[in-house]
């Protein structure tokens, strides 16, 4: 049934989804979906390449695809050696290829500068610890400049 000139129609929301979070103002999302990176992409790449795990094994110098297969599962990590060897058979860059690893490494790697970074402002300060001060309140993101070399 169609409705008659002047009648609108409003569509109501179900009173509850997932994935929001409800106020009085509105609904926002409650986590971001882009933002949660997978931990490798090598089983993407792999069947987007036509690449069997036996045959991607033997490109990396693997006996068998058993080991490619750990390391799409993750229940392996790979070698910097084996790491940089599915970035050349792949084209792309290791950070790409295993951008969750990277995001938690990252991650870590901020908690631990933000740590420090308390640990140097404690220190007597000198021209060394001024700037390796720098360098860790720029890993923490706690400093607006980018550090140059």
């Amino acid at each position: 049934m169609l409705p008659e000139a002047g009648n609108t129609v409003s569509f109501v929301e179900p009173p509850f989804q997932l994935g929001w979070r409800y106020s009085r103002t509105g609904r926002t999302r409650t986590h971001n979906m882009a933002a949660q990176r997978l931990d490798n992409y090598l089983r993407t790449h792999r069947k987007r390449s036509g690449l069997s795990q036996a045959e991607l094994a033997f490109l990396l110098g693997c006996q068998s695809g058993t080991k490619v297969s750990r390391y799409e599962r993750q229940a392996r990590i790979p070698t910097l050696e084996t790491a940089l060897a599915c970035s050349a058979v792949f084209g792309i860059s290791p950070e790409e290829l295993f951008a969750g690893r990277c995001q938690k490494l990252q991650s870590k790697i901020k908690s631990r500068a933000r740590i420090l970074a308390k640990k140097l402002s404690q220190v007597k300060p000198d021209r060394s610890t001024a700037r390796k001060l720098e360098i860790v309140r720029a890993l923490a993101g706690l400093s607006d400049r980018p550090v140059k070399p």
